[in-house]
């Protein structure tokens, strides 16, 4: 159970946070989620650019945070929909790490490219 409360406030919290900032990149309050939203930005470009298509995904991740929530209400009171939930939200977070294994792999081609 704990890894719903932490799964749904990591996707509230740092998805939310990128999908309602326009402008992290121009921030310099000093905001925690903006430098590790800049800060992962310098590993994929397309976060800083705001591509159309990582906002929709950030944006399916924020949903998820919520979901969770709901997930672990449906575990802790027996509900006979939280394993739909459950894998519903699965699938989105294969989807998540099949993201970053494209970028970090990507990365790696970069390193290793002869000029």
């Amino acid at each position: 159970m704990c890894w719903w409360v932490f799964t749904g406030l990591v996707h509230t919290i740092l998805d939310g946070f990128f999908v309602f900032s326009p402008i992290i990149y121009k921030d310099n309050t000093g905001s925690t989620l903006a430098e590790i939203w800049k800060e992962y930005s310098k590993a994929d470009s397309r976060y800083a650019l705001r591509y159309s298509d990582i906002i929709m995904l950030e944006g399916l991740f924020a949903a998820t945070g919520p979901v969770c929530f709901l997930a672990l209400y449906a575990i802790a009171k027996g509900k006979s929909f939280s394993t739909i939930l459950q894998f519903a939200i699965s699938l989105i977070a294969l989807r998540c790490w099949k993201k970053i294994s494209e970028a970090c792999h990507a990365q790696d081609q970069k390193k290793n490219k002869v000029p």
